[in-house]
């Protein structure tokens, strides 16, 4: 629950992180949150999130990590930047390496912090912000990237964030668009009769509206607003046709062992090539908030 109402929630479909238990969906007619209900205990969440494995392309992340840090660089000489959810570090080794400044970060995944931490020697705590234990007004700019649909208390996790971030400094949240999150959700349960797998392990789904009231109450100010991933939004939205074998991702299979952790290796290219495909990709991006975007990205300040 997000805006505190007590009155009557409407049910949206059933859903699941793992074959058992089913929860509830529920959609929260004065916000437009949904969220599910009773919430994943955390047995369920380590569960699940012990079955996830990380395939990312580490030079990729390097270098969007670099661009962000030369940006972060001409704003000031030194300061302190918190990744969460860094997932294996390397978007945080490439601010470190090209700001100069602190770089911290907190992960979900046991095994992605050890790999951050042996491989990469980045100082990373495993678990929420909270957790961490951060002083008061310690970072100069924090992000977060697709990690507040997961969060058991997004209002609490918000207000850490607020806490250990400096006067005036900026706050860099992404996550999806819940309407259309949520809507491939409730199309599977209607045609396939069973409750769906969140796939990525959502348990909040946000509206962009109650994204920014969200943000406000906690004391932020919203700077800026953009809508992001619309090619699949478009899809989502029934505009451009989904993949054939789209309810294959929403579908509960037995978990398999997982391997030992190590990132697939991927073919380097340059940085030409990875600064075009980064400007490409934020060309995209429109200002305001669409709900035909998958994704939506805030720039605040506190």
């Amino acid at each position: 629950m997000i805006c505190k109402n007590k009155g009557e929630k409407s049910f949206f479909c059933k859903v699941r992180l793992l074959e058992k238990p089913v929860h509830n969906l529920i959609s929260c007619p004065s916000c437009g949150v949904l969220f599910f209900e009773p919430p994943p205990s955390l047995v369920e969440l380590e569960e699940f999130y012990s079955n996830s494995y990380y395939d990312f392309d580490k030079y990729k992340d390097e270098h969007s990590g670099r661009l962000l840090g030369r940006k972060l660089r001409k704003h000031s000489k030194e300061g302190r930047f918190l990744d969460i959810g860094c997932s294996t570090g390397h978007f945080l080794k490439g601010v470190k390496d090209s700001s100069g400044w602190q770089v911290f970060g907190t992960e979900f995944s046991k095994s992605a912090v050890t790999y951050a931490k042996e491989n990469l020697g980045l100082e990373v705590c495993h678990g929420d912000i909270k957790a961490a234990g951060y002083p008061k007004n310690y970072f100069s700019h924090i992000r977060m990237n697709h990690v507040l649909e997961h969060v058991a208390d997004p209002s609490a996790f918000l207000t850490e964030i607020y806490r250990t971030l400096k006067p005036a400094g900026t706050f860099q949240l992404t996550l999806p668009n819940g309407t259309l999150d949520a809507a491939l959700l409730q199309r599977f349960y209607k045609t396939e009769g069973m409750a769906p797998k969140s796939k990525d392990g959502h348990i909040f789904f946000f509206p962009g509206d109650a994204l920014i009231s969200l943000l406000e109450k906690t004391g932020f100010k919203v700077v800026q607003a953009r809508t992001c991933s619309i090619p699949r939004g478009l899809k989502v939205s029934g505009i451009l046709h989904l993949n054939k074998d789209w309810k294959e991702a929403y579908r509960i299979t037995k978990a398999k062992e997982q391997p030992e952790f190590n990132p697939v290796q991927r073919k380097k290219h340059s940085g030409l090539y990875y600064s075009y495909r980064h400007f490409i990709n934020n060309s995209k991006n429109l200002p305001g908030l669409y709900s035909f975007g998958l994704d939506y990205l805030f720039f605040a300040v506190k």
